[in-house]
Parts: C-alpha cells; structure tokens; sequence
C-alpha cells in the first residue's frame, strides 16, 4: 500500500511540475524560437525583394540596434553586422547549435545559439541570440523540480507509512475480534473509534451481524429449552398412559377412552411440531403463497365471528368498528390466520367480563382490550418461538401463537406493535 501511495504521489506531482514547466518555461522557449522564425522569414523576404545595396541599408542598423539578436550578414565576402569575422560549424536553419562570439561590449566570449541560412543571389544570414537566462532558468527549474520530487517521494514515504500503519492497526482489531468469536467468546464487539470513518462503519456492520448471530443462537439455545420442558409433561402422560394401556392389555381391560386420549396427546405434540416446521418456512419464504387483492374487512369480521362463540363463554364484548373499506394484496388463508391468532389471543388472555374492541383504519387495524395486559419488558420477547410468559405457562398452548402471527405479517410487508393501553394492552397492525 505504501509503494503504490508513494508511486501515485510521484505522478501527481511529477504531472504538476510538466503543466507548471510548459506554463513558465517552455512558454518562453516557445516564444524565443517565434521570434526567431519570424527575424528569418522576414530578413529573405527583404533579401528577395530589395537589391543588395537597398538590403544592406535597411540590415546594417537593424543589426545594430537589435539587443536581443545578432544579426549579421555576408555579402561577396563582405560582414556586416556586430561580428568581426564568420563562426566556424554553424548549422543550417532551422536547426540551431551553440557556438563562442567575441562579445565587444563586454570584453569576453560569449556563448550563443543560432543558425545560418543562403540568401538570394548568393548572400548569407547568420541569426543568434543569447539564451542563457533561458538556459540558467531551464537549469534551475529541473534542480528545482527534482527537489521537490525528492520532498514529495519523502513526504509520500512517511505518510503512506502512518496511513498503512492506521489501517493495519484498525484491520488488526477487527481481525483479533472475528478470530476470539470464531472460538466462542460471542460477546465481543469490534470497538469503534472517534474516527467515525469507513472502519467504525463496517464495525458497526460487523457488530449488528455478530448481534443478531448471537441472538439467534440464544433463540436456538431457548428454544430447546423450551421444547425439552413444554413436550416433557405430555410425552410423560402418553407414556404412562402407554404403561397402563399395557397392563390393562393384558388383563383385556383397555377402553376406547383411553386410546382416545393417548390420540389426542399425540395429535397435541404433532400439531406442535407442524407449527415450528410452518414457522420456519414462513421465516426462510419457502412457504407456498397465493397473494390476491382481498378484502381486510372481511377477513377480520370472518375472524371476530369464528372468535364470538370463546367471547361469549368468557361473558366478554367483543366490538367490531369499521370506518372504511380496506383493500390488501394477501394470502387469504394465511392473513385470516393471523388475525384470528390476534383475536383469540385478547379473549384468552383479557380475562372474564372484559371488553374488546376490534378497529380497522385505511393504515392499521388494532385490536384493544382492557385486561391485564402484557408488560412492557416483555413486548418483544411473546414474539419468539416457543416463548411463555411465567403467567400464561399454567394454560394450553405451547408459545408459537405470535411468532406465527409476526412471521406472516413480515411475509406481507406488514408491521406488530404492542401497546400498552392502561389498563389492557392494544395490538396494532401497520398496513
């Protein structure tokens, strides 16, 4: 990680420094062979029009007053110009070379770069100029940019360095963590930071992962706890009704009541067994459904009246309040079980005398009931598999009745809430 850092530092800067050395001096590179071309085009443009005498009355003191290039000119072996004598190894235009003049005006030889080109009628242009403040800028500008290559590399080292370091620390923790929980201590959480950055986050992923792992394994752990204590007492019933039917076999004294009631300990535990099973299709979505747009009004008046008959053993009011049309797309089977599970469960659990109302809006329906209710630490606890509440273990079931009912209203995209109504408890549907 911290090579390919420093390599894409490297770039970037090595990218900044061409953009800045085109921008500065390249430009007046650029600029100085410009104004080279155009001396050139112009002076054998002149050549070619002018006769020699009339060329040389224009050249003679345009060479003369021109600072920033030598211009010199032979002529039948004539010079004129700022130059005593012809440079020896000049190249032809365009190419240019550098080449020693004799500098009169400072009294020393003088390194210039130019060229020479033919004119008409035999005449010769020598252009020049002195690029040594180019030169010099051009030479600094590479120490310079080397420099801060050297700077940028170092600077690239030492940050990649801490950078892979943080991220190696952070990986680290993370990694320490998975490898404690892959040997059993489920309770550990990868620690967050103050950072708040794509760590913490996928920590925060990772935690959410690791809590819901660790409660599904306390709801497998419950859960056989729940199976080994609520099938114990009728498996222990069947068997010693099996014991008597045995004895009374043998003296040809067993009677139909007595097998009918071994059936109906075994039905109890079947019936037990087919509900987890359901449940567990419910959950994975592999259980068979047939959704259609279905009438929510009459699916919860069906299942108020299959419940009146319970109500009225109970001597309790159950109201039915509609204030609009709903229409659902549901399976018909499964949202009527659901509903009746609801209903039965607010007569069972209300108590005698209880008064219980069913309510349906266009965004949830609610069933409400003035019994003793549910506390609120255990609203969400009724909703797992094969959970009883101390106070409901003394009556039949076996705890699947609202983990049925959340499973099916998830399959619908549907939302429970338990809401304590004070007294009694009000269960609301979202749509």
């Amino acid at each position: 990680m911290t090579a390919s850092f420093c390599a894409l530092m490297l770039i970037i800067v090595s990218i900044l420094i061409g953009v800045l050395y085109d921008r500065s001096v390249g430009q007046m590179q650029r600029s100085q062979e410009q104004q080279f071309s155009q001396l050139i085009e112009q002076q054998q443009a002149l050549a070619d029009q002018l006769d020699p005498d009339a060329f040389l009355e224009q050249f003679i003191p345009q060479a003369q007053e021109n600072r920033q290039f030598l211009m010199v000119a032979r002529i039948n072996g004539q010079i004129y110009g700022r130059l005593q004598s012809w440079p020896k190894g000049i190249r032809q235009c365009p190419s240019r070379n550098l080449f020693p003049i004799w500098s009169q005006r400072y009294e020393e030889l003088q390194l210039v770069s130019g060229c020479q080109i033919g004119l008409s009628q035999g005449q010769e242009l020598l252009i020049a100029t002195d690029d040594t403040s180019l030169r010099q800028l051009k030479d600094q500008f590479i120490s310079s940019a080397a420099i801060a290559l050297l700077i940028s590399f170092s600077f690239a080292l030492i940050a990649g360095w801490w950078f892979s370091a943080q991220v190696l620390r952070r990986i680290q923790s993370i990694n320490a963590v998975a490898q404690q929980v892959s040997h059993g201590k489920m309770s550990l959480r990868v620690p967050p930071s103050s950072n708040n950055d794509e760590f913490d986050l996928l920590g925060s992923n990772i935690n959410q992962m690791l809590d819901r792992l660790q409660n599904s394994l306390e709801m497998i752990v419950n859960n056989s706890d729940a199976i080994a204590h609520d099938l114990r007492t009728p498996l222990a019933r069947l068997r010693l009704r099996l014991e008597q039917a045995y004895i009374q076999a043998e003296n040809q004294q067993l009677s139909s009541d007595e097998l009918g009631i071994m059936i109906e300990e075994l039905d109890e535990i079947l019936s037990t067994f087919s509900s987890i099973l359901e449940l567990s299709k419910l959950e994975s979505g592999t259980l068979g459904q047939a959704k259609e747009s279905i009438s929510l009004n009459q699916i919860i008046e069906d299942a108020c009246d299959l419940a009146q008959p319970l109500a009225e053993e109970q001597q309790q009011n159950l109201h039915l309040m509609t204030n609009e049309q709903v229409m659902v797309n549901a399976d018909r089977r499964l949202l009527f079980r659901a509903v009746y599970n609801l209903v039965e469960n607010a007569i069972k659990y209300a108590g005698a005398n209880a008064r219980i109302d069913v309510v349906i809006n266009a965004q949830d329906f609610r069933i409400i009931d003035n019994g003793p209710g549910i506390p609120k630490s255990e609203h969400n606890k009724v909703f797992r598999r094969l959970y009883r509440m101390e106070s409901s273990r003394s009556s039949p079931g076996h705890g699947l009745g609202l983990a049925l009912v959340k499973a099916i209203l998830d399959n619908h995209q549907m939302q429970i809430e338990l809401i304590s109504a004070e007294p009694g408890l009000e269960v609301r549907v979202s749509l």
